[in-house]
């Protein structure tokens, strides 16, 4: 199988979706700097949720970017937008 290069897309065109994917889109050494980064400077947060009257910590860390008002809620529990920080942006 060949190697894709940096700007070849793949596209795949589903039901209601259509999926881009560029391979190499990032160098293995940006992927870990960005994902050092978006580690260290994430606000990250851990909710809890009720389930059959039982309250459980949500088994996974997150982290809500969007523009200032935006909002997202799911099991009752509700997030307010961080700001965008500069490598989000730009990435």
């Amino acid at each position: 199988m060949r190697r894709l290069s940096h700007s070849e897309e793949i596209l795949q065109h589903l039901p209601n979706a259509d999926i881009s994917h560029v391979p190499n889109f990032l160098s293995p050494k940006e992927c870990e700097t960005l994902y050092q980064t978006f580690l260290s400077k994430s606000i990250w947060r851990q909710d809890q949720i009720t389930l059959f009257g039982k309250t459980h910590e949500v088994p996974r860390l997150t982290a809500f970017y969007g523009e200032k008002e935006a909002t997202y809620t799911y099991s009752r529990i509700e997030m307010q937008a961080h700001s965008w920080f500069d490598e989000l942006l730009q990435l």
